[in-house]
């Protein structure tokens, strides 16, 4: 199945800060630039999800099923 973004959520500064501070938790999971698990990656992909929803910084997700309460 393909990614196609359907949902955003607003990601801040800080918290795109925090994404990278987790990654390098895992050394060997983080790579060097322009890796997309790099610091630089995880901003770069938090920009572009940002500028596809006019937002700053966003995560993209994929809903598939939505439930209403």
């Amino acid at each position: 199945m393909r990614f196609n973004p359907n949902f955003y959520v607003k990601l801040t500064k800080d918290e795109v800060d925090k994404k990278v501070q987790a990654l390098q938790c895992y050394s060997g999971e983080i790579n060097e630039h322009p890796h997309p698990r790099s610091a630089e990656g995880v901003y770069n992909k938090a920009l572009q999800r940002g500028s596809e929803c006019r937002m700053q910084y966003a995560e993209a997700y994929m809903c598939l099923r939505h439930f209403y309460e």
